[in-house]
């Protein structure tokens, strides 16, 4: 994998490219960390964390992707997100979740707001040994859970000895 950094301060773009994606950091920035998180781990977590709340104003739900034996699983806490604003997509072994969390309709006067809405969408590089014809995704109690098995001939065997 070959990508190139770019980095500037004040109202400059930044760009950067990532294999063949383009992404505009300051509007999709989670797509830039989640990419690097899928691919190097915390050291670049620690890098992107949010310093200051103000900074990113929209839901962003937080997610965890874990190995068992058999498979992959995904979750990612989606409170309040209705199964038909959530999309999951699959491309070049690249999971995209993304949906949208819509406000309540304002009735009366809010005093204080820290609920997070708005569009969302999250990128994972799933591994090599991903059997991605066979994912399954089920959402309950606001939590989305995308279960992917592993390609069979990468499950561990035991071999029988005559």
């Amino acid at each position: 994998m070959s990508f190139c950094l770019y980095f500037s301060y004040g109202t400059n773009l930044v760009s950067i490219e990532i294999k063949k994606y383009k992404m505009n950091t300051k509007t999709q920035p989670s797509i830039l960390s989640d990419l690097f998180i899928s691919n190097f781990g915390d050291v670049v977590n620690d890098m992107f964390k949010e310093e200051r709340p103000t900074l990113n104003k929209s839901f962003r739900p937080s997610i965890n992707f874990v190995e068992n034996e058999t498979s992959f699983e995904l979750t990612a806490e989606i409170p309040g997100v209705e199964k038909k604003h959530v999309s999951i997509n699959i491309e070049n072994e690249i999971l995209r979740l993304s949906g949208e969390r819509k406000a309540p309709e304002k009735k009366s006067k809010v005093h204080v707001q820290e609920s997070r809405f708005g569009k969302f969408e999250r990128i994972i590089q799933l591994p090599k040994r991903s059997n991605v014809s066979q994912i399954e995704a089920v959402q309950k109690d606001g939590v989305l859970t995308v279960t992917i098995p592993k390609q069979q001939d990468t499950l561990p065997k035991t071999i029988e000895i005559k």
